[in-house]
């Protein structure tokens, strides 16, 4: 019984992961970021409450060479980020019928209040969602494996209106909390690094940021 936490991570790789991000800074400090975010993610939730897991692509990979070793992982499904998302969920849910938050790995700045307050907000909803700036979002939780991706143009600015029209064809509460940003865009690392300057604790993307600072990179 009870709830959990899982992120959508890609094996951080240069040149396959943030690849919009490349386009601006290089295939090396895209990679460098992201690995960044999945460190910070893990100081900020592997430790806690709900137990964290981590939805892997490729198949078979794992984090331990960025980590170490001593995580939960399941494999993504093959197919489009839709289907693997509602594979994850439907893998995760028989074993936490109280409910289960997915994150993307581009968006570290979702901390442990927010995730509770996803699981909270579960009671009186079938789906909750905290939107991203971009027109997506950044986390969803469910109780159910409810497809709400059928139709849904994952990666693009409707994602979050297309989501809210699946629910209500579907008859689904949907909950929505505070606005969030993910990172694909060099603008989106200057809102992240004013974000550490505010206080946000991610201190591995705040070295690589230095770094990127000094380099004349921000």
């Amino acid at each position: 019984m009870g709830c959990a936490l899982v992120v959508m991570a890609r094996f951080p790789e240069a040149g396959s992961v943030k690849t919009r991000l490349a386009r601006s800074v290089g295939d090396e400090r895209a990679c460098a970021l992201y690995r960044a975010f999945l460190a910070d993610i893990d100081a900020e939730h592997g430790a806690a409450e709900p137990p964290l897991h981590w939805a892997m692509t490729p198949p078979g990979t794992t984090l331990d060479s960025v980590l170490g070793e001593g995580r939960r992982y399941l494999d993504q499904c093959r197919g489009g980020l839709g289907a693997r998302m509602l594979g994850v969920f439907s893998e995760l849910l028989p074993r936490y019928p109280d409910g289960v938050a997915m994150l993307g790995g581009d968006v570290p700045l979702i901390d442990r209040g927010s995730v509770a307050q996803a699981l909270d907000a579960l009671r009186g909803a079938d789906a909750v969602v905290r939107p991203t700036a971009d027109g997506g979002y950044g986390m969803l939780a469910l109780r159910h494996p409810h497809d709400l991706f059928a139709g849904v143009d994952m990666g693009t600015p409707r994602v979050l209106a297309q989501t809210v029209e699946r629910c209500r064809l579907l008859g689904l509460r949907l909950g929505q909390l505070e606005e969030t940003f993910d990172v694909d865009e060099l603008s989106d690392v200057r809102r992240l690094q004013a974000a550490i300057a505010g206080g946000a604790r991610l201190p591995a993307t705040a070295r690589v940021l230095a770094e990127w600072q000094r380099a004349g990179v921000l």
